[in-house]
């Protein structure tokens, strides 16, 4: 802001000096910048007045007091003291030391330049380096994405089968991707491109989910010291149909497994515990109001 302030008042200070030689300065006039100052300049030389000799040698005449007082402090017999090779050699001499220093700025600046470059060849080495580790980074987490698909694809056609209880439409659950492996769908077919979220029920996608979970346990809840597999109330989300395969997967595929199921329902309980009974396995019910009461 300052500095537009100061611009305007050299603008000012220029115009009023125009106008004093007769030149005025048309606001309204839309011209580039270039032309108009080529423009302003051919005014000026046309405004200027010859130096006669008389004026000129005012001028060298005053250049020289202004030198001679400078220089010579005023002093005459150190300024006839001074030849006319001494002042050439002064010149020279000056004229050494510039150019030394120029030179040696053109060195410094030429290191400058060569060590700027040379940080920017590094710099576009590491970020090459950092986007072949991006594009590996991708291609791993793809990789690791269709892993996970091809491993539980198959149990989960089994389980939702045997949770629905029949197959949906005549047909049973499959995993669509995209090619990036962003966009993940569960449909119907191989054929099919609509997510079972448009075509299923509530009921039926609770039972999708669960036979997903129930796939992840099993592909990836194996081999370890406590294998355990925790369900939430699962009669609040299935029927009672979609319950009896439930059970039966738990009966026969995770029997190595410690399976924790909580509910509400008395009836559910009971029939948990007759389709155990009936495999030969054990259950033990708790009930949390004898147990926190």
């Amino acid at each position: 802001m300052q500095n537009a302030k100061q611009n305007r008042a050299n603008i000012l200070e220029l115009e009023n000096i125009l106008k004093k030689i007769g030149i005025s300065l048309d606001r309204e006039e839309n011209e580039p910048i270039i032309e108009g100052y080529k423009k302003i300049l051919g005014f000026i030389k046309e405004k200027l007045k010859p130096i006669s000799n008389e004026v000129e040698l005012q001028l060298e005449s005053r250049k020289f007091i202004e030198v001679y007082e400078r220089f010579y402090g005023k002093d005459e017999k150190k300024f006839i003291a001074t030849d006319i090779q001494s002042l050439k050699n002064k010149k020279l001499y000056i004229e050494y030391l510039n150019f030394n220093f120029y030179a040696k700025e053109l060195v410094r600046a030429e290191k400058q330049r060569q060590n700027i470059q040379q940080k920017i060849s590094k710099l576009n080495e590491i970020i090459a380096e950092l986007k072949n580790y991006e594009i590996a980074l991708k291609e791993g987490i793809m990789e690791y994405k269709r892993k996970i698909i091809s491993d539980i694809e198959p149990l989960l056609h089994i389980y939702t089968g045997k949770i629905l209880q029949q197959k949906f439409n005549g047909k049973s659950i499959y995993i669509h991707t995209s090619k990036d492996v962003e966009d993940i769908q569960f449909v119907n077919s191989t054929t099919d491109n609509q997510d079972i979220l448009y075509s299923m029920s509530s009921g039926q996608l609770s039972a999708v989910a669960l036979a997903f979970l129930l796939c992840m346990n099993q592909v990836y809840g194996t081999h370890k010291a406590c294998s355990i597999l925790l369900i939430d109330d699962p009669v609040q989300t299935i029927d009672d149909v979609n319950m009896v395969g439930l059970v039966d997967i738990l009966r026969y595929g995770f029997s190595d497994r410690q399976i924790f199921i909580s509910t509400h329902e008395q009836s559910f309980e009971w029939f948990l515990r007759y389709r155990y009974f009936k495999a030969d396995k054990s259950v033990k019910v708790f009930n949390m109001k004898d147990i926190l009461l």
